[in-house]
This record gives C-alpha cells, structure tokens and sequence, in this order.
C-alpha cells in the first residue's frame, strides 16, 4: 500500500489485471446477420424442394388451419397488432432481432 503524504492515508496500490487469455477474436454482427440469413434462405430453399409436388396437399392443410382458427374464435393479426402496438415495450420486444 502506498500512502497519501497530504492526507496521511494509506491508497492501496494499482495492480495490473492479469494477462487475458487469448481468444479468437468475435465476429462482427454483420457477418453474423449475413450467416443467419443465408441459413435461413438454405433452409427456405430445403422446404421448397421437400415441398415440390404436394401443393393441392399445402393448401387442404391452410383451409383446415384457417377452419380451427375460426372455429376457435381466434384474434385475426391484424385485431393482434393493434392490441400490441400500443405498448412500446412489446414493440421494442419484437423489433430485437
């Protein structure tokens, strides 16, 4: 410790932190924004291909999805999003990407 000649008082002395272990060095957040996108785009691509053929199929499944929702009496997005977007937290919420 070293002390204060003014104040009389002991300071404890500055340590320096120990050396940091090295690390790889982060990715910058467009980069990971670019990969997320290009998965997400493989993955879209993926669906499409799995999906090539069964379109009559795809649109049996959204008439039946559409049928439970009206039969549920669910809120429609619309009807959602003006309930949501009075409420800046729940916006800020869902703008995070």
């Amino acid at each position: 410790m070293a002390i204060d000649e003014a104040s009389q008082t002991a300071i404890p002395a500055l340590s320096t932190p120990a050396e940091a272990p090295a690390t790889e060095p982060a990715r910058p957040r467009p980069v990971r924004e670019l990969l997320l996108v290009a998965a997400l785009y493989l993955a879209y691509r993926l669906g499409r291909l799995v999906a090539e053929g069964h379109v009559s199929a795809a649109y049996g499944n959204a008439a039946d999805v559409w049928t439970l929702e009206r039969d549920l009496h669910l809120p429609d997005e619309a009807t959602v999003q003006r309930l949501l977007l009075y409420s800046e937290p729940l916006v800020r919420a869902t703008n995070t990407f």
